[in-house]
């Protein structure tokens, strides 16, 4: 696995080895919401596997965001199911 910046990319590599399929957009989803003002904005990002929450993600970026989630999401597969991912 690698650092942070393509956890996203880790997580599709992991659901491929848990569910030994390609996923598809409904299978792991991301929401975002930004909240403050507009100079001082935080992005918020859930990821869903299989519609269950898996990881949120806080950042001053979209895209930091949803990787944060992704590697949370990553994170809890790991605990969920040990040596399988």
């Amino acid at each position: 696995m690698s650092n942070g910046a393509d956890a996203k990319m880790d997580l599709n590599n992991a659901f491929q080895r848990l569910f030994r399929t390609t996923p598809t957009s409904s299978d792991i989803r991301y929401e975002f919401t930004i909240s403050g003002p507009q100079n001082n904005a935080a992005w918020t990002a859930v990821v869903y596997i299989k519609d269950i929450q898996y990881g949120t993600g806080t950042s001053s970026s979209k895209t930091n965001a949803g990787h944060a989630a992704a590697k949370q999401a990553l994170d809890a597969l790991k605990r969920e199911n040990p040596g399988k991912v």
